[in-house]
């Protein structure tokens, strides 16, 4: 995603990753990749486009406001997407529903691979995937 933006927040409701230690050191390594421990995305707001999101400290409870020029929605193995049901951009399965370039209907809301109905076993695939929802203006 840094190949794509200035930078990238990564909201992640606990205090260390779980992801392979070779993958966590890339991302402490790379200057673009900013962390908000503990947090989780309680709103994301704008009208014809994301303008900012909403973030919620699980520990303290405190909610601060962040200006964001998007949004890439990553939640795991599960489609744990509750958090889009008021949007209306799931399917039937809780599938985000997307295009083939990961977009959802709702402009500046794309969607990772795992919790998009445009699913795909070629890891190629998904990786052009991400690579292309990204608008290049940021």
């Amino acid at each position: 995603m840094t190949q794509f933006a200035k930078t990238v927040t990564i909201a992640h409701r606990r205090d260390q990753l779980r992801a392979q230690k070779v993958l966590q050191d890339r991302a402490f390594a790379n200057d673009k990749i900013h962390f908000a421990w503990n947090t989780v995305v309680e709103e994301i707001k704008g009208e014809q486009k994301v303008t900012s999101v909403l973030l919620k400290d699980v520990k303290t409870g405190e909610v601060r406001e962040q200006a964001f020029g998007g949004v890439f929605i990553y939640v795991g193995l599960d489609p744990v997407s509750d958090f889009a049901t008021e949007l209306g951009i799931l399917d039937e399965n809780g599938w985000v529903i997307t295009d083939d370039h990961m977009r959802t209907t709702v402009p500046g809301i794309f969607c990772g691979w795992r919790c998009s109905s445009k699913r795909s076993t070629s890891s190629d695939d998904s990786r052009r995937r991400r690579c292309d929802c990204w608008p290049r203006s940021l």
